[in-house]
């Protein structure tokens, strides 16, 4: 494999507070971020195997931003990292994946990108923008924003989260989810997934709306006749 990595600027603006303890036995640390601005732009990353071009696999990410403010965390390296408050923003525009067109050709994978409305090889996401406002140890509030040309997604609500175990199990909560299916491919698969379950999405001048709560790993759709998980099969 001949790897590239290309990045134009990277801009790291801290103001921080960092308190370390350590002894023989433990190794704790305590993390305070006043304010952090990360910003990464024009990164390029090219993957090519055995010099062969037609292979090639190639990340293109021209703007990246992650922005925190007035955030804690602790953490031992033995246990858990336990955060207890702070605001995190996480943006990106215009990220691009170029698929290898070798591998455009295997028929599962030719039926994904097909589904998705991707005709070119490449996977685009326009912009996918993330913020969390940790309230306390158990509560957070969440908003995202995703743009592509086969999907628009708009996400808000709450998670609840149990940090004392390993891995922190982490619910939605009040989670309000719109849908707007570009694609034709995206279009049917949710059709077909509707007559499957027999139920329909409840919508809004064609934006899907889904009210979902439960655990993370499987949340249940609510604002239904009757709640279905969403990734559990109706014959479980």
């Amino acid at each position: 494999w001949k790897i590239k990595l290309d990045i134009e600027n990277i801009n790291n603006i801290l103001t921080s507070t960092i308190h370390v303890k350590t002894d023989l036995k433990t190794t704790n640390y305590h993390i305070q971020i006043d304010k952090g601005n990360f910003e990464i732009n024009e990164l390029i990353f090219d993957a090519i195997p055995d010099k062969s071009l037609t292979q090639i696999t190639r990340v293109d990410i021209p703007h990246l931003k992650v922005q925190l403010s007035n955030f804690v965390l602790d953490f031992d390296l033995e246990k858990t990292v336990i955060l207890h408050h702070g605001k995190i923003n996480f943006k990106i525009q215009n990220f691009e994946i170029k698929i290898p067109s070798e591998l455009r050709e295997e028929p599962r994978i030719q039926q994904v990108l097909e589904q998705f409305g991707i005709w070119n090889n490449s996977l685009l996401i326009k912009e996918l923008n993330i913020f969390l406002n940790i309230i306390n140890e158990n509560t957070t509030e969440i908003e995202m924003f995703f743009n592509a040309p086969f999907i628009k997604i708009n996400l808000i609500g709450g998670l609840s989260i149990k940090q004392d175990i390993s891995p922190p199990e982490i619910s939605l909560n009040r989670m309000r989810v719109e849908i707007n299916p570009v694609s034709f491919g995206l279009k049917t698969f949710i059709k077909n997934w509707e007559e499957k379950h027999k139920t329909e999405l409840e919508r809004d001048n064609g934006i899907i709306i889904l009210d979902l709560r439960g655990l993370f790993s499987n949340p249940s759709i609510r604002n239904l006749e009757n709640p279905i998980s969403l990734f559990k099969s109706p014959h479980d």
